[in-house]
């Protein structure tokens, strides 16, 4: 991710959608600590670092939804009383901005969704690009600037397509290793906090790609920030996932405690 040149480029100015990434990171690690604490505190922080980050941007919007799906999918139910006072976090800190809207006609809403929607292909063009050196040209226009060797830009546009190959192969073998183990299936939440994290940024991708069509949202670099961690997340899971699958059948979630014993001892 430090080495995108579109993130160097959205570095160079102020925007809103600077700011997506340290949100994301943290409801990720909230959410999954709460998966191994469950403490209250937890979950009510996530709920306010997603009212705060669906503020920031309308793409951020599917987040609280896919929230929602991915803790079904692990079989996480919060006690109601945890789960009333999240909700009521997220709607106080998110009252404010629906008011604007309404006071608005949600005009910024309707102006997105009357624009040129991209297809299925143009939006996954911009997923994988905004991780490396894809549709540069949206920026500096036709011609790269001289002080980029043509040479060395040809390469990294190489480079952004064998890394979205590896993830789709970390997906497939990290999905494949998730399925065959039996305490996964039995015990979802057993799973990896890393595990589980990349299974969220799915989700909210999976539920984009959804809401984009549907919507008729437009195919633009930066609506594809809020799931940005994941292509990068899963190639770096390609070893560890082909390692794991080939030579371990033990569940995730005790290769993971017989390695924190290792490091204790």
């Amino acid at each position: 991710i430090a080495t995108s040149p579109w993130l160097f480029i959205f570095s160079r100015k102020i925007w809103a959608q600077d700011v997506l990434f340290p949100f994301l990171v943290l409801i990720g690690w909230l959410l999954t600590s709460y998966i191994r604490d469950r403490r209250p505190w937890q979950l009510w922080g996530a709920a306010g670092s997603m009212a705060l980050l669906t503020q920031l941007h309308m793409s951020a919007w599917v987040l609280p939804v896919a929230v929602v799906l991915w803790l079904a999918m692990l079989r996480i139910w919060p006690r109601w009383k945890d789960a009333a006072i999240a909700v009521a976090i997220f709607l106080v800190l998110y009252a404010p901005y629906i008011v604007f809207h309404v006071q608005d006609g949600f005009t910024n809403l309707m102006q997105t969704t009357t624009q040129n929607a991209g297809n299925i292909f143009t939006q996954l063009y911009w997923m994988l690009g905004i991780n490396g050196a894809l549709g540069l040209d949206y920026m500096w226009g036709p011609v790269p600037p001289a002080a980029i060797p043509q040479g060395l830009y040809s390469a990294a546009q190489a480079g952004t397509w064998l890394l979205g190959i590896g993830a789709v192969a970390g997906l497939v073998l990290t999905a494949k290793r998730i399925y065959t183990s039996s305490s996964a299936m039995r015990f979802p939440q057993h799973l990896s906090a890393l595990d589980q994290y990349v299974l969220l940024l799915f989700t909210v991708t999976v539920l984009s790609f959804i809401g984009f069509i549907a919507f008729g949202v437009p195919a633009l670099p930066f609506y594809h920030l809020v799931f940005v961690p994941l292509v990068p997340l899963l190639d770096a899971l390609l070893p560890g996932a082909r390692f794991r699958w080939r030579g371990s059948a033990e569940p995730a979630a005790t290769i993971a405690r017989k390695d924190s014993w290792s490091t204790a001892r």
